[in-house]
């Protein structure tokens, strides 16, 4: 459980221990069985999550000239959007503005 994300909603938005604690809980459980089911997630004014898949490929290691093939595998890809860009640039200050107005 991430505390800053659960002292948010029990300050902020006022929400009790045991709804926070269930909020985020089922927002984390979402994220993950829809990565592990492959799907693109987007979460508006957030970012977008995708799995992507790596094909196997040969690598040449640089200190031992040996050359190795590295198996396929996914990974997890995030492109914040706008919104979190624009937040995160401009700082707290637009944070707080941008509370204000989604009351």
């Amino acid at each position: 459980m991430n505390k800053d994300m659960l002292k948010y909603y029990l300050s902020v938005r006022g929400f009790s221990m045991y709804e926070s604690v269930i909020f985020i809980n089922t927002l984390l459980d979402t994220i993950k069985e829809t990565l592990v089911r492959e799907e693109s997630l987007k979460l508006h004014g957030f970012g977008t999550f995708d799995v992507i898949r790596r094909e196997a490929h040969n690598w040449i290691n640089p200190k031992t000239r040996e050359l190795t093939t590295i198996d396929s595998f996914k990974y997890v890809s995030f492109k914040a959007g706008a919104s979190l860009k624009r937040r995160v640039n401009q700082g707290a200050k637009a944070m707080n503005d941008e509370q204000i107005q989604d009351c």
